[in-house]
């Protein structure tokens, strides 16, 4: 699928200065590939959706970076009156493997 494919597909055509009909934002997606922008976030979910994809696996740095803007990576607070007990908190992209290890730790009986 070409960039002109690609624009075509998420943002339709447009008759330009010389009367010829081409993709609408062409140029946004090649500014995208060659890293001089960055898509905003629905953007990237019309580019995710378009190619058949998850935004997950289109840029998956990206959605670490706003996950780790958004809180802290891991977080342990305690619960009030529970001097035994904490409220864990896990923001972070992993493996299928250790999300899996974790998950079985927590759901083991207390």
């Amino acid at each position: 699928m070409s960039q002109s494919d690609l624009a075509r597909k998420i943002w339709g055509t447009t008759k330009d200065n010389r009367g010829y009909i081409v993709a609408r934002n062409r140029d946004r997606v090649s500014a995208y590939e060659r890293g001089k922008a960055q898509p905003t976030h629905e953007n990237l979910t019309a580019i995710a959706k378009a190619l058949g994809v998850t935004v997950e696996d289109l840029a998956p740095d990206l959605l670490a970076a706003d996950m780790g803007a958004e809180a802290p990576t891991i977080g342990m607070t305690m619960v009030k009156n529970r001097h035994d007990r904490v409220h864990l908190q896990v923001n972070t992209i992993t493996s299928l493997e250790k999300a899996s290890q974790v998950i079985a730790l927590l759901s083991k009986g207390e």
